[in-house]
């Protein structure tokens, strides 16, 4: 679960949007097949999941993980400008 999701993260660093991480996973999990780097056993155990029973990870794929990177630059930066100082 988690190298297949993670491979959707890469594909995908920008979030695939809410709802979507069957379709994301499923995209990942077949490239990652057809590129023959898969074991007999991840192919055996495969799976077609709706969700990835792992609230982090799920998050991780589905939401626009570039924008809560750059929220929290912003925030750093405005932190460290000595604007959140009073």
């Amino acid at each position: 679960m988690w190298k297949i999701s993670l491979k959707a993260i890469v594909n995908h660093p920008s979030g695939v949007g809410l709802g979507l991480f069957p379709s994301a996973y499923g995209d990942a999990q077949a490239a990652y097949f057809a590129s023959g780097n898969a074991s007999q056993t991840e192919e055996f155990v495969a799976g077609n999941p709706d969700y990835a029973f792992n609230e982090f990870l799920q998050i991780a794929v589905e939401l626009f993980t570039g924008m809560l990177v750059s929220s929290f630059r912003g925030l750093k930066k405005h932190k460290n400008g000595g604007l959140l100082d009073h």
